[in-house]
């Protein structure tokens, strides 16, 4: 210790046993040295140590027990052994209440890496960093609606029998990467300061009316941009004397940056205000089923259905991000019912008899258009079969896709389970929106294993539909 006093200024006292420290040195972010190095200076407990996981969960049910917070927002996460967190997860969740959130930060865009923390290794959600790419992008113009329709594709990798993407984390810049507005300047260096709001508003709208759980980067709803991230996108709420915060330019205001900004009347601020008061008043918007809906080849627009399992009424929420009007073509649940608008442009428009509509988007615009009835279910169960894996396959994965769909287009929620070498059949999770796919973790069973999958549809009437193949596990990499 550099001072004698230091040996013992940490509390809890084990802390300052530094042979529970890894002490390999900064980290270079490669390797073994991602999880053992130092993090830019910061000490690096050793994670692995009985005796440190045992003082972390002594800490944190500290603090749980002591304050009334609703969660932990969990920095880091991919720079500890993986071993450490189904221990940590278990004793929190075991600490607290059900309306306890833990979310964590795994800095990557990546479904499949990412999706291991919450399906493997007991988080209940992440920071969702693929979709902040993707609405950053197409708020910002420098992508079309495809970007989105490529996220939302990927989410099934985060289903499980606890969880899915509907818990993800979402928001659209912070302060590692920068603020959204950021983006937007870059992007769109010489638009004017109405096409600037827009598209920030735009970007709320893709936070807000998606699936996940919103969380805002304070001054984002006071127009902050900043010009990068980190200590760029740091700007001060209060009367800031930085100078490169005294620079940023301010979205949606001409409040100066020299002065405080705690503005209610600001047009982002009332924005947002309003997207959440829309969300509270409809449960389908934060809760409800997502259905991407094909809304033509150049996919300019996106489109997609939001349906919850109990009112059953759908709503489409539509994002266009050209300066341009964009009619829209898509299938929905409803047809022949009308759709009218309660977020956006005033729109009402009746879907046809082959349930599809046709929307004219307005540019740099959302819209929410909700039915004027619940979708009809047929009185007949569902069909369902099982599309992968085929008859007799081997399974040459460690975690295997499989995907089933159902012989007509209602609404259902598909359900998988499976059997491994004759035992009793394990539920897996559940999709709630086509195309319905599981990706399955095999690792903890042997190769040659015979494995029987079972599917199970429910509709809204409780009709049911069940399918059942059987595969082999092959030798999977």
């Amino acid at each position: 210790f550099a001072d004698e006093a230091d040996a013992t200024v940490k509390g809890p006292a084990w802390l300052n046993d530094v042979t529970l420290y890894h002490n390999r040195g900064n980290s270079t972010f490669d390797g073994e040295s991602s999880t053992l190095g130092d993090f830019f200076g910061l000490d690096d407990l050793f994670t692995e140590h009985p005796r440190v996981v045992a003082g972390m969960i002594d800490l944190t049910a500290d603090i749980m027990r002591r304050f009334p917070i609703d969660g932990f927002r969990v920095d880091t996460v991919k720079h500890v052994n993986d071993e450490f967190w189904p221990q940590w997860n278990a004793a929190v969740a075991q600490e607290a209440d059900d309306d306890f959130l833990v979310f964590g930060e795994v800095f990557s865009s990546d479904p499949i890496f990412n999706s291991r923390y919450t399906t493997a290794l007991g988080m209940q959600s992440l920071l969702d960093f693929g979709f902040n790419d993707a609405a950053t992008r197409f708020a910002s113009g420098s992508a079309k609606g495809q970007i989105l329709y490529d996220s939302f594709d990927d989410d099934d990798w985060y289903t499980d029998l606890d969880s899915n993407a509907s818990m993800l984390v979402t928001f659209i810049g912070n302060h590692d990467i920068g603020r959204m507005g950021s983006s937007i300047l870059q992007a769109r260096s010489g638009a004017t300061d109405d096409e600037l709001l827009a598209r920030m508003k735009l970007g709320f709208d893709l936070l807000f009316l998606n699936r996940g759980i919103p969380v805002i980067y304070y001054g984002d709803e006071q127009g902050f941009t900043g010009r990068g991230g980190d200590k760029l996108a740091r700007h001060d709420m209060f009367a800031t004397q930085v100078p490169e915060y005294l620079e940023d330019r301010i979205i949606g205001s001409n409040r100066p940056a020299d002065q405080d900004h705690f503005d209610p009347s600001h047009p982002l601020y009332a924005w947002i205000a309003d997207l959440s008061g829309l969300r509270a008043a409809h449960p389908a918007l934060w809760s409800g089923a997502q259905i991407s809906r094909d809304s033509g080849a150049a996919k300019l627009v996106y489109a997609a259905s939001r349906i919850h399992r109990d009112e059953l009424v759908e709503y489409l929420i539509l994002f266009n991000n050209t300066t341009n009007r964009v009619p829209a073509t898509f299938e929905t649940a409803s047809p022949g019912a009308t759709f009218s608008s309660i977020h956006g442009p005033p729109v009402t428009v009746q879907a046809r008899d082959d349930a599809t509509v046709t929307v004219d988007m307005e540019p740099l615009s959302s819209l929410v258009l909700m039915a004027d009835r619940p979708i009809a279910v047929p009185d007949s169960p569902p069909g369902v079969s099982i599309v992968k894996p085929g008859p007799a396959a081997q399974i040459p994965t460690f975690r295997y896709r499989i995907e089933a769909e159902l012989a007509d287009d209602r609404y259902a929620e598909v359900s998988f389970a499976v059997s491994v070498d004759g035992a009793e059949p394990v539920l897996l999770g559940t999709d709630d929106a086509p195309p319905y796919r599981l990706y399955w973790d095999n690792a903890s069973f042997p190769d040659g294993a015979t494995v029987e999958f079972i599917v199970t549809a429910v509709d809204p009437n409780g009709g049911t539909g069940v399918a059942r193949t059987t595969a082999s596990l092959d030798a999977r990499r």
